[in-house]
This record gives C-alpha cells, sequence and structure tokens, in this order.
C-alpha cells in the first residue's frame, strides 16, 4: 500500500493502482486500499470507477472524512452533481467542522447552484481558518465574480497572487476582471504568465483569445481557441468563440460553421451559440437558416439585441421590409450600439 501512495504521489497511476490491487481481498476490502485506488482511478480519468470505489469505500467506514470529501470533489469537477456534492461535504464538516477543504468546495457547489450568499459564507470561514492560502481566496474571488462585485473578487485574486504567484487560477481570474473593465492588455499580460506556468491548462488560452479578439486580434484570437479545444475537445465555448471569429474574418465560412454545430451539440441551450449560428448563416448568404436560428433563439428570450438585430436583418434580405425595421428598432431600443456591432463585424 506504500508503494501504492508512493506512486501515486509520483503521477504514475497504473502502478498505483497495480500496487493497490496487489492488497485488494475482496472478501475483506479495506476502506483506505479502496479510498487510494479511487484516487488513482479519478487521476487517470476513470470517474465512474473512482465513485464505484468511493461509495464502496463510504460503505465500509462511514466515519472516512477522506472518502465522502474525494467523492464531492468528483461530483463538483467531473459530474456537476453539486446537490450531492453538498451532501458529501456536509458529512465531511459534522465529523470535522474545521475542514477547509470541504469548506471551499461546499461554497463552489453552493456558488454554482446560484446560492451565492450561501456560499461566501463557507469561503469567509474558511479563510478565517486558513489566512494564508491561496486557494482560499481563489474561490472566494470567483463568488465575488458571480456576484459582479467586481472589486472585491479583485482584491481576492490580488490576495491569492500575494501567497502563490504561480497560482495559474487566479491569474486566469484576474485577467477575465481586467477583460471585463477593458484593460485587455493588462488581461493578457496575466495570461501569458499562466501560460508559462501551465501550458495545459484551456482556460487560460480561452481567456487570451477573448482578450485578443476584442483587440481584434482574430487571428491570434482563433490560434487560442484552437489550443484550447485542442487541450479539452469538450470546451463547447471556445468552440463557439471560435466560430463566431471565423466567420467575422469570412475566412473558412464552412469551417466556422462546422465549429458551431459541435458547440451547439456540447451546450444545447446556449443561446449565444444560436446567435452565432445566425450570425454565421448571414455571412454564407443563406439568411433563411439565419432566420430560423434567431428565431429559436427569440423564443426563449424576447430581448436578445442581437438576435432582434441579426433576425432584422435576415428579414429585410429575403424581402419582408417592415418586419426587419421593427426588429432591428426594437433592438437599438435594447442597446443603441448593436448596429454598430454588427457593421464592424462586416454585417449592416
Amino acid at each position: 500500500m506504500a508503494l501504492g501512495a508512493e506512486a501515486v504521489g509520483g503521477d504514475d497511476y497504473t502502478d498505483a493502482l497495480k500496487r493497490h490491487d496487489s492488497m485488494f481481498n475482496s472478501r475483506n476490502p479495506e476502506a483506505l486500499n479502496l479510498f487510494r485506488r479511487a484516487a488513482a482511478e479519478d487521476a487517470r480519468g476513470n470517474t465512474d470507477k473512482a465513485l464505484d470505489l468511493y461509495r464502496e469505500a463510504v460503505r465500509l467506514d462511514s466515519g472516512t472524512t477522506l472518502a465522502f470529501l474525494e467523492r464531492g470533489i468528483v461530483l463538483v469537477t467531473h459530474k456537476r452533481a453539486y446537490e450531492r456534492a453538498i451532501e458529501d461535504f456536509d458529512k465531511v464538516l459534522v465529523l470535522e467542522p474545521d475542514n477547509v477543504l470541504a469548506l471551499i468546495r461546499r461554497g463552489q457547489a453552493f456558488s454554482q447552484l446560484g446560492q451565492t450568499a450561501r456560499g461566501l459564507v463557507d469561503l469567509d470561514r474558511a479563510i478565517a481558518l486558513s489566512p494564508n492560502s491561496s486557494e482560499t481566496y481563489f474561490y472566494r474571488g470567483l463568488i465575488h465574480g458571480r456576484r459582479n462585485e467586481t472589486e472585491a473578487a479583485l482584491s481576492d485574486y490580488d490576495a491569492a497572487l500575494e501567497r502563490s504567484p504561480r497560482n495559474v487560477d487566479a491569474l486566469a481570474g484576474r485577467a477575465a476582471i481586467y477583460s471585463h473593465e477593458g484593460k485587455f492588455d493588462l488581461a493578457i499580460g496575466d495570461l501569458n504568465a499562466a501560460i508559462a506556468i501551465d501550458s495545459r491548462n484551456p482556460i487560460a488560452f480561452y481567456n487570451r483569445g477573448y482578450a485578443h479578439f476584442a483587440k481584434a486580434e482574430y487571428q491570434k484570437a482563433i490560434a487560442d481557441y484552437t489550443t484550447a479545444i485542442g487541450i479539452d475537445e469538450n470546451f463547447g465555448l471556445a468552440y463557439n468563440n471560435r466560430c463566431l471569429t471565423r466567420a467575422i474574418t469570412g475566412q473558412d465560412l464552412l469551417k466556422a460553421l462546422a465549429d458551431c454545430d459541435v458547440a451547439l451539440r456540447l451546450m444545447p441551450v446556449n443561446l449565444d451559440v444560436r446567435d452565432t449560428r445566425g450570425f454565421t448563416y448571414l455571412k454564407l448568404g443563406d439568411d433563411a437558416l439565419a432566420l430560423n436560428e434567431y428565431n429559436i433563439a427569440l423564443e426563449k428570450d424576447l430581448n436578445r439585441a442581437t438576435a432582434l438585430f441579426g433576425r432584422g436583418l435576415a428579414k429585410i434580405r429575403t424581402g419582408d421590409i417592415a418586419g426587419g425595421e421593427a426588429d432591428q428598432a426594437a433592438a437599438r431600443r435594447i442597446n443603441p450600439k448593436i448596429a454598430e456591432e454588427f457593421t464592424v463585424y462586416g454585417l449592416n
């Protein structure tokens, strides 16, 4: 078992499993050994196997906080089963009220469910217990960001980086705020630093791509989105943004549409994808299909300025001048600059 733990520490998860399997007795399995096998399976990407092993470990020893904690983290990270994860973190905190990692992760889960106030309570307590932890400040920064509390989020990311300058997630989070504030060069600087530390972080490449896009550096944006997709093939937002960027440049419009198709498969209810597909069809000159995409978006949200203006353009192109102008007027009431955005991107 010690050799197995050593192998996990060295990232040799296959060898770790062999070591732990040699200790495994199906007639009398030990909860700790099951936990360690589960950790190795999770590290190898075998999420369902890991969850099965954690479940068995918990059954054998309901007082093992490690199995509850790690199972909760897997449920948050890989399954997005936030309510189930909170149940596991609750069990940990009943046994160990000052477990900082359980507080952090439960706060994260509450935030994902939209219960940001409850999430902040957990993160505030985690920081009180572990004021020198970079991770605690990073996760609290995330929650402040979701609450649009920009200054508080920026302060937390700064605090995280003061404690750990190589905290890639904090660099990416701070860069996202800089981008939101229009400080794109600062954002790119943080993301360059993040990528220098971890060149396999898809979020860093995605966020840098967004900053380049905002600066109209479209080829650099496409390159970053492509790298992000290469690292995470299920990164739906990266496919959507690469589709939009390719459509704006007018190059590789069929590749752009293929990107949008993947984005729609990965994020079937995301209305931004519908807007992007509609825009791409307009660039392709397929106004009827563009109209269909915008109609689908507007069925869900009547006040989407982008969809209204795009639908208006599609209607005008197909001969419905009055209907198109009415849609575009409605879009301008929501976003007075919407026509300029379409013009910048090559449509008017």
